[in-house]
């Protein structure tokens, strides 16, 4: 109803980013502090200061609003959109789960990822490719991003899990992912996982 100023310090600097993409949009803040804060001499300023019991939350209404954008889709190379609920974190960050049916790709080196992309989260993704991957034990329905594709939090996790943070090595497997279709990707990056699984202990990531 009024004009605010909070203040987010600490560990709580590191939400800006998600402040930038919520702008317009309604927010849930607790564990704030009050502070009186002089500017001058003769004025001063009341604000709240984010403490280190702070939380950030879309509210329930908010999240139920979010619609799951899910339609025809043959998985034959289309370009489209997708919302949904991220159910899993693989390989380092390269493969996520969403809705515990489809796969996400995240191996293009060019391709920026939002704050706060971890299991509990509600994605939208933009310009992102359908594919459909068939093996002799299953048939998967791959998205894959590429250096267009937008990948927004529509809804931040409730759960306590770690947030995914993406490395830029440029190694010989991260070049051959690259320049390969993506579910060629998504069966080399299985490989490589079976064989980290089979070797550990024995041989050094890099032999592997």
């Amino acid at each position: 109803m009024k004009s605010l100023i909070v203040y987010f310090c600490g560990s709580a600097s590191s939400w800006y980013p998600v402040i930038v993409r919520l702008i317009g949009g309604l927010i849930s803040l607790s564990g704030l502090t009050k502070k009186l804060v002089y500017i001058r001499k003769d004025d001063s300023e009341l604000m709240y200061v984010t403490t280190e019991k702070a939380l950030l939350r879309l509210p329930e209404m908010a999240k139920r609003c979010i619609s799951k954008e899910k339609a025809d889709l043959r998985g034959f190379g289309e370009v489209g959109s997708y919302a949904g609920t991220v159910t899993g974190v693989y390989m380092q960050g390269m493969v996520m789960e969403l809705d515990n049916e489809v796969l996400l790709l995240l191996t293009d080196n060019q391709l920026m990822l939002p704050h706060s992309l971890r299991v509990g989260a509600i994605v939208s993704l933009r310009n992102i490719h359908f594919v459909t991957s068939k093996f002799s034990w299953t048939k998967i329905l791959v998205l894959g991003a590429c250096f267009m594709t937008c990948i927004c939090v529509e809804s931040f996790s409730p759960l306590q899990t770690g947030c995914y943070k993406k490395s830029y090595s440029q190694n010989l497997l991260r070049k051959f992912v690259d320049s390969i279709t993506f579910s060629a990707r998504l069966w080399v990056l299985l490989t490589v996982t079976c064989f980290q699984k089979k070797f550990a202990g024995i041989l050094s990531e890099k032999e592997i």
